[in-house]
This record gives structure tokens, sequence and C-alpha cells, in this order.
């Protein structure tokens, strides 16, 4: 797949920031959209389930990217169909993937920069809704009959001046989680019939904890640390279930395989080298995998 794309992918990722690349595949497995961006151009390439390539474009920022910089992009499955979901310091653009890239939705939004930078990732909470949290503030879009429409997030946290969100990621099941100040993970559940939000559990982080990643297992949160643990906590209660240490300096990264429950922890990316081999060579300083073992 990487040296059928060699010219595209190689092009843009070279000179891109980091975690500029977004993939997700259509219900059926038999197709493919991957999307790439190094703050300037997009590449959207569509491939079939053998990894051909059906179709291939490009969108350019290039003029306007001094005053709306591309912040973040994240392919999607909603409703069983892929969208590129586009953020900018000052909009969000959502386009299909199908039959070119055309803009189907653009949401223009007043957000301060220092407050803008904590965005950190774009999440799909269910079928019909994603969304991104800025410090204060959880940012949430729905796929309706009529198109792509806002969607407001009721709760306190929204104008409160006191609780800052550090972190916001989806852990399925129309669930979402909040950390917030750093201390404090809150579960929230979204009920689709009313679009209301119900606080399933809010517990507090291990007091010497300074995380750096999180991912979700089945019902396991596992934090990431500073100090070079992961942290395994059950995410219905808050009980730290244990503590795994990695014997580094720090977890900067997780990937978890979702069958096997293998935990591949990355300390550091060194370079990416593809004239040298014609494997993918990631240059890791630190390389693990740990089994989770859950009843």
């Amino acid at each position: 797949m990487y040296l059928q794309l060699n010219p595209i992918i190689l092009r843009l990722t070279t000179s891109a920031c980091f975690d500029n690349l977004s993939v997700e595949s259509s219900k059926d497995g038999k197709t493919t959209i991957l999307a790439v961006h190094d703050n300037r151009k997009i590449a959207v390439i569509s491939t079939d389930n053998e990894l051909n390539v059906v179709e291939s474009s490009m969108i350019d920022f290039s003029n306007n990217v001094k005053s709306n910089p591309l912040q973040m992009i994240r392919v999607l499955r909603l409703q069983d169909k892929i969208y590129l979901i586009i953020l900018s310091s000052k909009t969000l653009k959502i386009y299909s993937t199908d039959s070119g890239c055309n803009v189907l939705f653009e949401h223009n939004f007043d957000v301060d920069k220092k407050d803008f930078i904590t965005i950190t990732s774009i999440e799909k909470i269910n079928k019909d809704v994603f969304g991104f949290a800025t410090q204060n503030r959880l940012q949430l879009y729905a796929i309706t009959n009529n198109g792509f429409v806002e969607k407001e997030f009721h709760q306190d946290l929204k104008s409160s001046t006191t609780s800052q969100i550090n972190k916001f990621i989806s852990i399925g099941q129309s669930q979402f989680a909040l950390f917030e100040n750093l201390t404090k993970i809150t579960i929230w559940k979204l009920n689709e019939k009313n679009f209301s939000f119900t606080r399933i559990t809010a517990f507090d982080i291990h007091s010497n904890t300074k995380l750096t990643c999180v991912q979700v297992y089945k019902n396991l949160l596992l934090i990431g640390t500073v100090s070079g643990q992961i942290q395994v906590v059950n995410i219905k209660d808050g009980q730290l279930l244990g503590e795994i240490q990695a014997h580094i300096k720090c977890v900067t990264s997780m990937d978890i395989a979702a069958n096997t429950g293998y935990v591949q922890k990355i300390v550091m990316l060194v370079y990416f080298d593809w004239n040298k081999s014609m494997k993918m060579n990631l240059g890791l300083n630190f390389f693990n995998n740990l089994s989770l073992q859950t009843k």
C-alpha cells in the first residue's frame, strides 16, 4: 500500500507535523479512505480492498494558511458514509470523500489562540455525532436528514472558569470521557433520542499521575504517564487496577490491538526513512508489547 501511494504520501509526510495521517474504511471493508496533510495541502486517497488506488484528490490551503492555519484532520465514518473533517484555527469544514472532495458543511467560530492549541483530537461519539474540546467548551456536531448541524453540550462545564478540559476521548457506546484540570475524569453518556447527557461517573486521577496519553480497551482506561508508567483504571468506578512499569522515561503514545489486548508503547519517533529500506523504518527508541488480561 505504501509503495503504491508513495509519491503523494511521502511528499506530504516529510514536511508535515505529527499526527497528520487519518484512515477509515467503509462498513463492508471494500473501500479505504486515507488523508494526509502538511499544514498547507491535504491529499485524500481512496483504495479498494486490494489496495489499488481508485481515486485521489488534493485540497490546497496554501492561500490562507497564515490567517487560518490548518490544525487537525480526521476521516470518520458517520451513518455508513466516510467524511473528511478539517479543523483550522477559525473554521471547521466537512468534506465528502466520494466522487471528489466537496464541502458539505462549514462553521466559523471564534476561539482564543491559547484555548485553541489545547485541542488534541476529533472524536466520534456515535454513528451520528462527533466533536472536539477546547479548555472549557465541548464542540459537538451531528449529521441529520438536513445535513450537519451544531449541537449543544448543556452542562455547566461549557461556561466554567474553574474547570478546564485537558483531554477528550470517546470510549464507545455513546460514551466519552473528559479529563479536567489534570486531576479528574468524568464519564458522560449521550442519550440519542433527545440529545441529552447523563453523567455516568466521575473519579479523581491517581495523585502522582501526570498523563501524556490515553487509550481505551474494553472496560479499561490506560493512562500513559511522564514517569514511564501505564496505569490501568476501571472505567465504571475509577478503581486503579494496577500499574505497568515500562522502565522508560516517558510514555508518549500507545496503540492497542482490540482483539488481543496487546499494547505497543512508543517513546520517540526518530526518523522515517523510505529510501534506504523498503520496509517502514520508524526508528523507535523503545518498543515493547504487553498483553492485558481482562475478565
